[in-house]
């Protein structure tokens, strides 16, 4: 059962009037200790929420995992995962989405601009999900990885040949350019439209593979088409896969997903860090160089 947070009022009035929390916690005017105890409590808080979105959707559909760093400034960024093993219909997706945004509505109306002031981030139904039981490889196994340990599973471009590769990567690449303007309420709608089409159609070809191997690319661009507008995330496939599913959670891809996701990974990196100065986007960039296929970057036009 999920807490019921009536003396909400409690836990708000430890935080500044105003303010984004990045900027509440770079405050060194605000105690660590009082920082510290404002981080729990959005843990805590965080951690309700996921309870309740869960009790109103289906628990053994779905997980609903935090992640990233426990660091103070850190944001939360909370995944929702589909049990692919689980038999579902495509109206659940939308269901989904609308008790996320019911959650997000509920928190925004208690903190304001809720995302800004705890750094909460909700993402739906993507790139990464998970499988239960006995799970068998994917027929058409390079379209869809599964760890053996975690049984988490990412959906993936398939790029056998050159042709493939280069028609795939010339959107995907050309995506990392794009400005950060996000819009929640017309993510989440446009979520429950084509995008929520094309992660039926994946869904689909998991169980019966379906798919020729140029509609089951489309559909996995599809599924990050508005990531410009969304939670903040990498615009492009290529790096999400290369720096989350092979970097950080260590992984393992084939050589040409390798060799080709780590281009735009490279480029979108490279331009994160002549943006923000930070490290990590730096290290990302020099992993992914080191990786790419110089002659399919030659071939992009990408230096």
């Amino acid at each position: 059962m999920a807490i019921n947070f009536k003396n909400i009022n409690q836990i708000k009035k430890y935080l500044p009037p105003k303010g984004k929390w990045t900027s509440i916690m770079k405050d060194d005017s605000i105690a660590i200790d009082k920082k510290i105890l404002l981080n729990g409590l959005r843990y805590v808080y965080v951690s309700n929420m996921i309870t309740e979105i869960k009790e109103d959707t289906s628990v053994r559909k779905l997980k609903i995992i935090p992640t990233g760093s426990k660091n103070l400034s850190s944001d939360i960024d909370i995944q929702v995962l589909l049990n692919l093993s689980m038999p579902v219909k495509q109206g659940f997706f939308s269901h989904v989405i609308d008790m996320i945004t019911k959650h997000v509505k509920i928190a925004d109306d208690i903190w304001g601009e809720f995302p800004n002031r705890l750094d909460v981030n909700y993402y739906p139904f993507g790139l990464f999900n998970f499988v239960s039981g006995r799970s068998r490889d994917h027929p058409r196994f390079d379209g869809l990885l599964i760890s053996p340990t975690t049984k988490m599973c990412c959906w993936v471009p398939v790029l056998k040949n050159k042709d493939l590769a280069y028609d795939f990567l010339k959107v995907d690449t050309g995506r990392v350019n794009k400005k950060y303007k996000p819009n929640l309420k017309k993510f989440y709608e446009l979520h429950k439209g084509n995008v929520q089409t094309s992660f039926f159609q994946l869904y689909n070809d998991y169980k019966n593979e379906t798919l020729e191997i140029v509609e089951h690319n489309k559909h996995i661009l599809n599924l990050t088409k508005y990531n410009e507008i969304g939670p903040e995330m990498y615009f492009s496939v290529g790096s999400i896969i290369f720096v989350v599913w092979y970097i950080q959670l260590g992984n393992k891809m084939n050589s040409d997903l390798i060799k080709y996701l780590s281009i735009p990974s490279y480029l979108e990196n490279k331009i994160l860090y002549e943006r923000t100065g930070k490290d990590k986007y730096k290290y990302r960039m020099d992993i992914s160089k080191k990786c790419t296929d110089k002659k399919m970057m030659k071939r992009l036009e990408i230096d």
